[in-house]
């Protein structure tokens, strides 16, 4: 088991999946809502694991669409789609029952706190001000996708665990993050968020309050995961074809100088904007990312 845990993680590392994080189904189950617990399959330490990326996700996700010829708006959520699909096929190869969650999952028995869950193992610290999630070497750049719970044990995965997170947030940051939150919540419909080219960025502004981020996505994967907005894949997808395709994360700076109008004109693919189920849970208004 401990070699196919091994063989798991580095299959999703390949394609871009890079945070990988064992936690404990007790631990987690005696911490959390009894809707939001989940099956210990009656074992007395259940393995599950959580499942996120930093921006190291982007290049392999553009290569798929690249290798699919990916056409705009012919899935209304590709990543969606493409995270399934490697999480699904790299957790084949345990031959134990298990049961995967996905942040999309809204429904009754299938939704879970996907930032508390980050928290509990130890991946990351919640802000109680902000309500962002921030990890103590990629902030709050990181995206949440997948909790696989498996018929196993966790001390078979209990090398890749983390121990307890440690404070990381920079209260300064934090404290000016929760001041534009209060102005977004009293000025914009959250609902319009895929929707509405302003209402996006100004949410995606929460992140960039610290210009000294080393590890913030480039501007078209931000876009996109703001706006869903297909029209930042298909420009990618072009890029990497002609052998142009560069990770630019040189931009918050600029960014910050001109929320409403940077670089709203760059692309020249026209496509729609897929109407798109927003994630609103309480107190977890940007889980993903």
């Amino acid at each position: 088991m401990q070699q196919l845990i091994r063989q798991c993680k580095e299959t999703l590392r390949s394609l871009g999946f890079d945070l990988f994080v064992p936690f404990s189904v007790q631990h987690y189950n005696s911490l959390v809502q009894k809707r939001f617990q989940v099956s210990d399959y009656g074992r007395e330490n259940t393995l599950a694991i959580l499942i996120g990326n930093t921006r190291n996700l982007w290049t392999p996700f553009i290569k798929h669409l690249c290798e699919i010829d990916y056409q705009c708006d012919q899935d209304p959520n590709p990543l969606d789609s493409y995270t399934k699909s490697c999480v699904t096929s790299s957790f084949q190869i345990f031959p134990v029952e298990q049961d995967i969650h996905y942040t999309w999952e809204m429904t009754r028995g299938r939704i879970l706190p996907f930032q508390r869950i980050s928290e509990i193992s130890g991946l990351c610290e919640n802000s109680k001000l902000s309500h962002l999630t921030y990890h103590p070497k990629y902030s709050s750049w990181i995206g949440l996708r997948a909790v696989a719970i498996l018929n196993a044990d966790f001390e078979d995965a209990k090398e890749f665990a983390l121990p307890p997170i440690q404070p990381c947030i920079c209260q300064e940051c934090d404290e000016k993050a929760k001041v534009v939150l209060d102005e977004l919540m009293r000025t914009t419909d959250y609902m319009e968020l895929h929707r509405n080219d302003e209402v996006w960025r100004r949410w995606l502004s929460l992140r960039t309050i610290c210009e000294k981020q080393p590890y913030v996505y480039s501007w078209p994967q931000a876009a996109y995961h703001y706006s869903k907005n297909q029209k930042y894949l298909v420009g990618e997808k072009e890029r990497m074809q002609k052998g142009t395709f560069e990770l630019d994360y040189d931009w918050v700076a600029d960014f910050n100088k001109d929320i409403l109008g940077y670089k709203r004109e760059i692309f020249f693919c026209v496509c729609s904007i897929i109407p798109h189920k927003i994630r609103r849970k309480k107190r977890e208004f940007v889980t993903n990312i």
